[in-house]
């Protein structure tokens, strides 16, 4: 990832609506609502089950079944009701995609010399503390996807884990970490070249979709620059065949020169 200098956050007192805000704001009510709608359904749906006769009593059990349906859908498919990083696809072939993502804001931290489980795990820890409220504000951020992790050559590699903050909250007014390992950063608009999989969190798997992707990306005739970073866009809940997840890696504006060593590491 592009190496860019912390920038500290300044309260304002008024920020300008605009699209990607109010866009941001439209995913947030839609992610709430898919959690109370069904959870309303169950509840509705149950007494009218439990209580109800004839008509209303069907009518009942076919809510509470719609609502458990529901349920379950919101549990295994969260990423489909959170919100995500913009971007627009500049070609594609297969599951390789070349991407022009928008500028953001993220929270990022990094683990020095760590396995791939451990910077996983308490990576995702940290910078969940940070939005569920460990920060000076006790301000709690919406879970945005995906959650961003360096892959490295290697099990055993500092990485750098980040989430991506909501458009809806401007980096001009986010609280400071509470835990000085993180740091809130700027990303600007970039051109990333994506390769997209199903399946485990392993590093076996990351490692090898990592080769893949740079043979992908020289074979193009584009130039990677940075560390190629593991895209997860679905909880470790998720069954692995439902799991949307991605290696990616920036480019540069110059192009690039095929080579038969197209796999090799940068």
């Amino acid at each position: 990832m592009q190496s860019l200098a912390p920038l500290q956050p300044a309260a304002i007192d008024v920020l300008p609506s605009t699209p990607a805000l109010r866009r941001s704001r439209r995913t947030r009510f839609f992610e709430q609502t898919s959690v109370m709608v069904p959870l309303a359904g169950v509840g509705i749906g149950a007494w009218c089950a439990l209580r109800g006769e004839g008509n209303r009593r069907q009518l009942g059990l076919a809510t509470l079944g719609g609502s458990l349906v529901a349920m379950l859908t919101r549990w295994q498919l969260a990423r489909w009701f959170s919100e995500k990083a913009r971007y627009e696809i500049e070609s594609i072939d297969g599951d390789f995609e070349v991407r022009q993502y928008a500028p953001r804001v993220q929270a990022e931290t990094v683990l020095n010399a760590a396995p791939w489980k451990q910077s996983l795990h308490e990576g995702f820890d940290r910078l969940a503390n940070y939005i569920f409220g460990g920060n000076a504000r006790g301000l709690n951020i919406a879970m945005t996807a995906p959650v961003m992790v360096t892959v490295g050559a290697m099990d055993r590699a500092t990485r750098t884990v980040a989430f991506k903050i909501p458009d809806s909250v401007p980096f001009e007014t986010l609280p400071a970490p509470n835990d000085r390992q993180i740091t809130l950063r700027r990303i600007p608009a970039r051109r990333v070249a994506a390769l997209s999989y199903s399946g485990r969190y392993g590093v076996e798997i990351p490692s090898r979709k990592r080769q893949e992707l740079l043979t992908y990306v020289r074979a193009a005739g584009l130039l990677p620059i940075g560390d190629v970073i593991f895209a997860g866009y679905d909880a470790p809940w998720t069954l692995p065949w439902l799991r949307r997840n991605e290696v990616q890696v920036e480019l540069s504006s110059m192009p690039g020169i095929p080579s038969a060593g197209a796999g090799a590491d940068t």
